[in-house]
């Protein structure tokens, strides 16, 4: 956060904060986009730090989360899965699924040498269910 701060300062518009993926200090509903760059690979419950990120976005917003594409040679697969969570787009689809998410797409991108190593999941949060309307109280 050091390097944040140097950055882009410790009070302006930028607001940064510590916390747990799978538990954020923010209210339901609290942002239009949330983003997410480097870090699922991290997280020890994926799903549940999905869920969490669509909780704290308002319905009909967007979760943006980029994560390291799962290498296709059975060497690196095996070197990139002892260090961390490496996934594809099937993986991708189950965990979005999981987490309650009806609209995804995925985009792979990274250098000309290595256009595949990076995987971008864009979902939309889904709009709130329609409320039912209240039973009527005697008649």
């Amino acid at each position: 956060m050091q390097k944040a701060f140097e950055k882009f300062g410790r009070h302006g518009r930028v607001r940064f904060c510590r916390g747990d993926a799978e538990r954020l200090p923010f209210a339901d509903d609290a942002f239009d986009v949330v983003w997410s760059s480097g870090s699922i690979e991290y997280w020890p419950n994926p799903v549940d730090a999905l869920e969490e990120l669509r909780r704290v976005t308002r319905p009909g917003g967007q979760v943006l989360v980029v994560g390291p594409n799962n290498p296709r040679t059975s060497v690196m697969k095996r070197v990139a899965d002892a260090i961390m969570l490496f996934y594809d787009e099937e993986e991708a689809d189950r965990m979005f699924t999981e987490a309650g998410y009806e609209e995804f797409r995925h985009v792979t991108m990274g250098p000309s040498y290595s256009p595949e190593i990076a995987i971008t999941t864009v979902a939309e949060v889904p709009a709130e269910p329609a409320r039912p309307d209240p039973e009527p109280v005697g008649a």
